[in-house]
């Protein structure tokens, strides 16, 4: 068994470190070289890389802070000074990831770049940096899942419960996700479709391991990340049907 033993503080010496921010800021920083060097390798100006990587950084942050903040909307209303205590924790990654590709787009548009071609060549280090940052949860077990119908090994013993571990569940995840986005070019050439994957599993993921996290604000039984993902595969099945439409 996981034993529930957060490691929030890592030091460096005399320098405190926030393990989360830490891992956070290192699955930014490997996922955006990889994207890099991909951008190199396909002959792709990789300056565009680094500009993305700026305003994925400015929306991610932004995002990650206001979904955080709309999915507990009436602590927050309460205490309306703790919205920018930034330094008390509280970040949705979900909302992070939407709005980073929302002034993404924009930047693709005003640049006048493929944004599905972008789009592909990004995702599989977007998934690995969520990956590394999904570590981060993991060594400060910020999402206490539900008690565990019948205990596994990798189950959290959390005050003599075993419940399910969702941060290690969503690094799995997101590293599966990112073989896979590495293997699929081989077989796939349709512009924007391993974008499409990307959100698709992402999406999916997100909500079955989502129904297994305790202690949080659920409106009509579902998370706030939960009923977005629900929206986003939508829109991405909307997406291959069209596709598919315009084939016929």
């Amino acid at each position: 068994m996981i034993q529930y033993t957060p490691l929030e503080i890592i030091h460096l010496g005399s320098i405190p470190i926030q393990t989360w921010g830490l891992l956070v800021a290192l699955g930014f920083l490997v996922g955006t070289l990889f994207s890099y060097f991909r951008a190199k390798k396909a002959n792709i100006n990789p300056d565009h890389i680094l500009n993305l990587a700026f305003w994925s950084l400015l929306g991610g942050i932004l995002g990650s802070r206001l979904l955080f903040v709309f999915g507990d909307l009436k602590y927050f209303l309460e205490n309306p000074l703790e919205i920018f205590s930034l330094w008390h924790g509280g970040m949705s990654i979900f909302g992070g990831v939407l709005l980073a590709i929302l002034f993404d787009l924009l930047y693709i548009k005003r640049k006048k770049l493929n944004f599905w071609q972008l789009a592909d060549l990004v995702s599989p280090g977007f998934a690995l940096g969520l990956a590394i940052g999904r570590a981060g949860c993991f060594l400060i077990h910020d999402h206490i899942g539900k008690v565990m119908q019948k205990p596994y090994f990798w189950g959290i013993n959390y005050f003599g419960e075993i419940r399910h571990e969702v941060a290690l569940y969503l690094i799995l995840s997101n590293f599966l996700l990112f073989l896979v986005l590495l293997a699929l070019p081989r077989y796939i050439r349709k512009e924007g479709l391993l974008f499409l994957i990307f959100l698709l599993w992402y999406s999916i993921a997100r909500f079955f391991i989502d129904s297994l996290r305790d202690f949080e604000v659920r409106y009509y039984d579902l998370m706030i990340s939960q009923w977005i993902a629900i929206v986003i595969v939508v829109l991405v099945v909307v997406c291959f049907l069209k596709n598919r439409l315009k084939k016929i």
